[in-house]
């Protein structure tokens, strides 16, 4: 596990020794009280089931929770990406795509230990791999159409009901688009298909649609391999002339507010990330 100081580039790594190896590890869900809660997966019965596990900041293994059994549908290399955890309901929510054609959002809950799924069962997609993230009871969805236009599916968790979907505008041609989510707010991390390493950050406006452009990487970034949101800050992690720098932009003032250089080594293509 590696930790940045995106204010320094300085960071530390810490082994997880009494990590099982038996867990496959997706996504960082949350901070508590500077213990990690990590979404993984397990065999369990012959089956593959997901449950959180507990890491101290010191690397230590503290508890799991019981597993439960993953849901049969056909997952993407983007799929965990979109787990969002509820602390209230002790429930994680990860969107995705029934065999690539149906948008979904898939529920389990850690309190009752059973796994659900939400869909609108209305549209289809075949060009690009849906994308979720949630605002407090807000799980916003998504996906590219066949028509070539972007659409954000909207839903309320608390009543588990689908609000009008938005057309999305503005997110640049030729790109992989995925959303984040932070302040009740919605973001696109749009990375281009023909300059590698142009990626750009957009605001979504959730009456109208519309996608604004908060920032967009310079022309000596070669490649993008992270990026994070957290309150008003985008931190995007990438390569200039064989060196890695971690960039901080304060979209609210859409300025460079820090650009420092990583001079120790670390893994590049993280499993998992998270910032805090």
């Amino acid at each position: 596990m590696t930790v940045f100081n995106v204010s320094s580039g300085d960071l530390t790594k810490t082994m997880m020794p009494t990590v099982s190896k038996s867990y496959t590890i997706y996504q960082i869900l949350t901070i508590v009280s500077d213990n990690f809660l990590i979404l993984c997966s397990r065999v369990f019965r012959n089956r593959i089931a997901l449950v959180i596990i507990t890491v101290s900041s010191s690397g230590e293994f503290i508890n799991s929770t019981e597993p439960i059994i993953n849901l049969e549908v056909n997952e993407s290399s983007y799929y965990f990406r979109s787990a969002d955890y509820d602390a209230e309901s002790n429930t994680v929510y990860i969107g995705g795509q029934l065999d690539y054609h149906l948008e979904v959002i898939l529920v389990y809950n850690f309190t009752s230990f059973t796994a659900s799924i939400i869909n609108n069962n209305t549209k289809s997609w075949d060009t690009q791999l849906a994308s979720g993230c949630m605002n407090s009871q807000t799980y916003y969805l998504m996906d590219l159409t066949k028509s070539g236009n972007y659409t954000l599916e909207i839903y309320d968790i608390n009543i588990n009901t689908e609000l009008p979907t938005l057309s999305v505008v503005g997110i640049p041609q030729d790109s992989t688009s995925f959303v984040l989510c932070y302040n009740n707010q919605v973001y696109v991390a749009s990375s281009s298909l023909v300059t590698l390493g142009d990626l750009s950050l957009l605001q979504i406006n959730l009456q109208t649609g519309e996608a604004s452009k908060l920032y967009e990487s310079s022309a000596d970034v070669i490649s993008t391999y992270n990026y994070w949101v957290y309150e008003n800050y985008f931190t995007q992690m990438v390569e200039i002339n064989n060196q890695y720098y971690l960039i901080t932009v304060d979209f609210n003032r859409s300025v460079i507010v820090y650009q420092v250089e990583i001079t120790k080594f670390f893994v590049v293509e993280a499993i998992t990330y998270y910032i805090k």
